[in-house]
């Protein structure tokens, strides 16, 4: 379970996982007696912190009974709810600073109320790069996350993780420009650019970073590159002729360093006769050799276009279209359907 499960999860989806969501790596189920007061409530919290932090990060949610149902793992029963969730949320977040050594960044507490002022509370738990954390909260012990159970971590995982590199956190954003207007057919056709990046938001530099894109048409990937001299950021990579996808990488010794854009390539972005501006989505995928596959969408946005374009053009376009309002956001015009994408890895971000 990711972030984006935990911010969509609610009670009817907690409901749904009775009898049937076994705990797995990145989710466990626990009970507490209420606002996290007893000792063994607060060791809890700081085994789920160290354990998930130093694994792949996870979700707990407080307030579900699960059991072993033959010799499987353990599968969510029942809800045993705790009786004031508000305070419970309070408390965790008072907590969360003292249950692991040194801090995780990122850790999320939210209550999912059940009847009046009770029910349950998930934890999200980040994965981290500046571990190992140490259990605290009379704990003093480092935790690792493996199956469905939080076990102590031997001298020599410790070890490694003392010695592991700082990782990326990789995500795509688009700036836009204005790049001037052609006639074409009797119309006038404007075209702005938006320059595909690599961001790099993370501790440690990625290595041969890599980027697969598409989006709809007219809109396409400029064919002079992202300098306007025909050159990218990223060697271009041979695709067949019959995919709509363009990628780029392939170089090992390329490194996006801790708080770099690295500017990819442009998609050329064109309106023209009466057709109203829209939103253009360019759909990715984005990886390197220290960052797992993930796949997005970048939006490039009505307002993004409204301020890249300047007011004596906006006027021009508003006479020649005879538009009253051109940049009024109405439902993208789909031209062609995406082409069907590989399995998802994973979401970025």
């Amino acid at each position: 379970m990711n972030k984006a499960d935990f911010d969509a999860l609610d009670l009817a989806k907690i409901q749904g996982m009775l009898g049937v969501q076994e705990e797995n790596l990145h989710l466990d189920f626990k009970q507490a007696a209420g606002p996290f007061t007893s000792a063994d409530d607060r060791k809890n919290l700081a085994k789920v912190i160290s354990g998930f932090a130093n694994s792949d990060g996870g979700v707990c949610i407080w307030g579900v009974d699960a059991r072993k149902v033959g010799d499987g793992p353990d599968v969510a029963q029942k809800i045993v709810a705790l009786p004031n969730v508000t305070a419970a949320v309070a408390r965790l977040n008072e907590l969360t600073a003292q249950a692991a050594n040194p801090v995780v960044d990122g850790v999320v507490h939210k209550a999912i109320p059940e009847n009046g002022a009770s029910g349950v509370v998930a934890t999200y738990v980040p994965a981290s790069d500046s571990g190992p954390h140490m259990a605290k909260l009379t704990e003093d012990r480092y935790y690792k996350r493996s199956g469905e159970s939080f076990i102590k971590m031997e001298h020599f995982d410790i070890e490694d993780m003392f010695g592991r590199r700082a990782k990326p956190l990789l995500s795509v954003v688009a700036t836009v420009k204005r790049n001037g207007s052609r006639e074409a057919g009797g119309k006038t056709i404007y075209q702005y650019l938006a320059t595909i990046s690599i961001r790099n938001s993370g501790r440690g530099a990625a290595v041969a970073p890599y980027l697969t894109l598409v989006t709809d048409s007219p809109h396409h990937v400029y064919e002079y590159g992202v300098d306007g001299n025909g050159n990218n950021g990223l060697p271009p990579l041979y695709v067949s002729r019959f995919s709509p996808w363009r990628s780029f990488g392939g170089q090992d010794n390329r490194l996006v360093y801790p708080g770099e854009d690295l500017d990819v390539t442009a998609i050329a972005i064109e309106f023209g006769g009466n057709a109203r501006i829209t939103n253009v989505d360019v759909q990715y995928r984005l990886a390197a050799a220290n960052f797992r596959l993930c796949d997005g969408v970048v939006t490039v946005s009505v307002d993004d276009i409204m301020n890249a374009t300047g007011p004596v053009w906006l006027r021009n376009y508003r006479s020649r279209a005879g538009l009253a309002d051109p940049f009024r956001p109405v439902k993208l015009v789909v031209f062609r359907k995406l082409p069907p994408s590989r399995p998802l890895y994973r979401m970025c971000g």
